[in-house]
């Protein structure tokens, strides 16, 4: 639909929150470029709203401690 990668297009997600800084991370110059070549592109808001309803109480990595701010 957009021509963009998965890794792409969660970073334009990300890219278009409020209050939120993108940092990604470009192991190498490909990443770099893919990763800056994420402008000429805007998510339709049904895009958009879907992703950002993708559940979120989920971790991907859930140590055994946990950040003062989780309790």
């Amino acid at each position: 639909k957009y021509g963009k990668s998965p890794a792409q297009i969660a970073l334009r997600w990300l890219i278009e929150q409020e209050q939120v800084v993108a940092i990604p991370k470009a192991s190498t110059e490909q990443h770099l470029k893919e990763n800056i070549d994420v402008y000429d592109f805007a998510l339709e808001d049904d895009d958009f709203y879907a992703i950002d309803d993708i559940d979120k109480s989920t971790r991907l990595v859930d140590p055994d401690f946990a950040p003062e701010w989780d309790n």
